[in-house]
């Protein structure tokens, strides 16, 4: 592991992400204005590579966006929850995103079965597609992998190729 404030770590990544929205590249002014940064998680690819950090943007409770930095810690995109400007009406929890028990009983509840193993950030064929992928035995015996985004569970096809 990396030392706090060296490129790659969290520290890092929470920097970056707030200098993006000081450079108003992420969210509203709204949002750039009483948004928090939450504590940034790592992305991993799912071949289990390094594929960059989602850095929470939460107004209260709800998620009203996140960034999204590549591996290099170069801002890739903002994306937000928000349906008008000023308003968390529509917006998931944050811990709906982010809460690793919520992520498991949320994919338990669609595939059944087990967890074989801690749920992953990872993304479903693309990097702009955040999930968070789950390892599980199937009631059947059978292994699956769930990818869960905020209420939203999809099993995987069965195509875990990376595509960066």
């Amino acid at each position: 592991m990396r030392p706090a404030g060296e490129l790659g770590s969290s520290d890092a990544a929470l920097a970056r992400a707030r200098a993006a929205v000081a450079a108003g590249e992420a969210g509203d002014s709204w949002v750039r204005t009483v948004g928090e940064l939450l504590d940034p998680i790592p992305i991993v690819s799912p071949t289990g590579a390094s594929a960059g950090w989602f850095v929470p943007m939460a107004v209260g409770e709800q998620l009203v966006g996140f960034v999204q930095l590549d591996p290099e810690l170069r801002y890739r995109r903002y994306a937000g929850f928000q349906r008008q400007t000023g308003q968390t009406q529509g917006c998931p929890r944050v811990r709906e995103w982010t809460d690793r028990e919520v992520i498991e009983a949320r994919a338990l509840s669609a595939v059944g079965g087990r967890v074989l193993a801690a749920p992953v950030l990872s993304y479903d064929r693309h990097p702009d597609r955040v999930a968070w992928r789950v390892e599980m035995q199937g009631a059947d015996g059978r292994r699956r992998v769930a990818y869960v985004a905020g209420t939203f569970v999809a099993e995987s096809t069965g195509d875990e190729s990376d595509r960066t």
